[in-house]
């Protein structure tokens, strides 16, 4: 997951590379389980804590922007304010 979720905290991603992604992690997890069913899909991204992309981004996303509007760097403090309305938008 971390590979696969690298840097997404700082850039936007749209619809479709949503779907790629979850796509990707539905594909991986048929392999692993050997099987072709959505359903046991479903199931074992529930019972070992496998979030959606969406989930997973935001929360990301989240601790990044946290982590800008903590810094002690000068340029990171010009831009807190943003980051702080958009850390908050994400509800």
């Amino acid at each position: 997951m971390p590979r696969l979720l690298y840097a997404l905290e700082a850039c936007p991603i749209n619809k479709m590379q949503e779907k790629s992604l979850e796509f990707t992690i539905n594909r991986v997890l048929m392999k692993i389980f050997r099987t072709v069913s959505l359903d046991v899909i479903r199931d074992c991204r529930l019972w070992f804590g496998i979030p959606n992309i969406k989930l997973s981004v935001v929360k990301h996303k989240k601790k990044f922007l946290m982590k800008y509007v903590n810094s002690a760097n000068r340029l990171c403090q010009l831009f807190s304010i943003d980051a702080l309305s958009e850390c908050n938008s994400y509800v």
